[in-house]
């Protein structure tokens, strides 16, 4: 399996820490706040939270690459 570091960001969001949760644990909702080169982001399983499994595109300066991952939550 492929490493990929796309970098960083950090922001201060004014919103209830249960809100912003709901927003980073399911993405069809990720649409409204991932950068641009994150596209077409979709659950295969699940939908929300640890064990899901997310389908995305994101395009990188050689081309779209379409990466799966399976979401872990730490403690």
């Amino acid at each position: 399996m492929a490493h990929v570091v796309a970098g960083s960001a950090e922001r201060t969001v004014d919103a209830p820490a249960d809100e912003v949760y709901r927003y980073l644990a399911d993405p069809q909702l990720h649409a409204r706040f991932l950068p641009r080169p994150f596209y077409d982001a979709e659950a295969e399983e699940g939908g929300a939270g640890e064990g899901s499994v997310v389908r995305f595109k994101i395009d990188f300066a050689r081309g779209v690459r379409e990466l799966r991952i399976r979401v872990t939550e730490p403690e």
